[in-house]
């Protein structure tokens, strides 16, 4: 695992919308991978992007944003995930941090579920979808998001 730099963002934008099986490559733009790098990761096998994190620390209040997380399909469930969470998380308490946030798109069962996992709580939003509770238009117009949150 390395961080972030600003090249990764050809090899990232190549393989999101594989990875996630739907169109998200625009939710990854080239300064984010400049200007988040030195909160971002990348985990790299043989070469090959298989894993990447991008992050953010806020600079005034004491917490920190994950923004994007994607693991190769084939290595789901083998750890890398939760690797690049706990290198935030490591990061973030370094920075006097003392939460972490994250979002999700509603259909993203499985990320839900990981988030969970990770020790994240469902923040409560201003509607529902898919059983859960989101935050209405907070990605756009009718673009709603699952919102979390970890104290560490």
């Amino acid at each position: 695992m390395r961080a972030m730099s600003e090249a990764d963002f050809l090899s990232i934008q190549a393989v999101i919308d594989d990875w996630w099986e739907r169109p998200l490559s625009s939710l990854l733009q080239r300064w984010m991978c400049h200007y988040f790098s030195a909160s971002s990761f990348v985990i790299e096998q043989d070469g090959k992007l298989v894993g990447f994190l991008i992050g953010l620390i806020d600079q005034t209040k004491a917490e920190a944003y994950i923004h994007m997380v994607g693991v190769a399909p084939e290595l789901r469930r083998t750890g890398l995930a939760q690797q690049l969470y706990e290198k935030f998380f490591t990061l973030a308490i370094s920075q006097q941090c003392r939460t972490v946030r994250a979002i999700t798109a509603p259909v993203n069962q499985r990320s839900i579920a990981f988030h969970r996992r990770m020790g994240f709580a469902l923040e409560l939003g201003d509607g529902e979808a898919e059983g859960v509770p989101v935050v209405l238009n907070h990605a756009g117009p009718e673009q709603a998001r699952v919102c979390f949150l970890r104290q560490l």
